[in-house]
C-alpha cells in the first residue's frame, strides 16, 4: 500500500494487499484474502447487517483508486506546476461540473439476491425507513409500494439502470 500515488494507476498487487488489509481489519490474523470471502464469512457466521459488513471488491476497488489519486496530489505538493491527471479515472464522476465519489460500479449485490428483497413500504419509499432505500437498491415487483399506481415509489434507486440492458420498447 505504500506504493499507492508513485504509478500512474495502482497495481494488482497494491489492490491485493489493500483488500487482505480490509480482511485484517475485520478479522485478526485471518487466513482471509479476499473481501468477498470476508463478507461471506461474515454474513454467515454472524448474519451481519449490510451496513456492517466490509465493502464490496468493486466499493473497495472505488475507494483504492481515490485514495491513490490523492497521493499522487499529495506526492506533488511541491511541484510548481504539476502535470495532475484528471480524477474522472481515479473514482470520480464529474456531474453539474462538480465532481462526485464512484461509490461502485458493480450491483451491490448479486441480481438473484436483489429480486429476493423487498421492502414493505405503504408509501413512497422517499425516506430511509425504506429497506430498499436504506440498502442502495431499487424497489422490485415483491415490494408493497409497487402495488400503488395513483402514488408512484420514489425510491431514488429505481432510476439506476444496468448498462447491460437494453429496452425492447422503443
Amino acid at each position: 500500500m505504500a506504493k499507492l500515488g508513485t504509478t500512474l494507476t495502482p497495481s494488482e498487487e497494491d489492490i491485493k494487499a489493500t483488500e487482505k488489509f480490509v480482511c485484517e481489519l475485520y478479522v485478526p490474523n485471518t487466513s482471509l484474502t479476499t473481501v468477498k470471502e470476508l463478507r461471506w464469512l461474515l454474513f454467515r457466521k454472524k448474519q451481519a447487517q449490510s451496513e456492517r459488513l466490509p465493502p464490496t471488491r468493486g466499493a473497495l476497488l472505488q475507494a483504492v483508486l481515490r485514495a491513490h489519486y490523492q497521493a499522487i496530489v499529495w506526492d506533488n505538493d511541491v511541484v510548481a506546476n504539476p502535470d495532475i491527471p484528471s480524477p474522472e479515472n481515479y473514482g470520480w464522476e464529474k456531474s453539474d461540473n462538480r465532481w462526485f465519489p464512484v461509490m461502485t460500479r458493480l450491483l451491490p449485490a448479486p441480481e438473484a439476491i436483489i429480486q429476493l428483497v423487498k421492502c414493505g413500504c405503504t408509501k413512497q419509499c422517499a425516506s430511509n425507513r425504506c429497506q430498499c432505500r436504506r440498502n442502495g437498491l431499487p424497489c422490485t415487483d415483491l415490494c408493497s409500494c409497487c402495488d400503488e399506481e395513483d402514488e408512484p415509489c420514489q425510491n431514488v434507486f429505481n432510476d439506476v439502470v444496468d448498462d447491460d440492458e437494453e429496452c425492447d420498447d422503443e
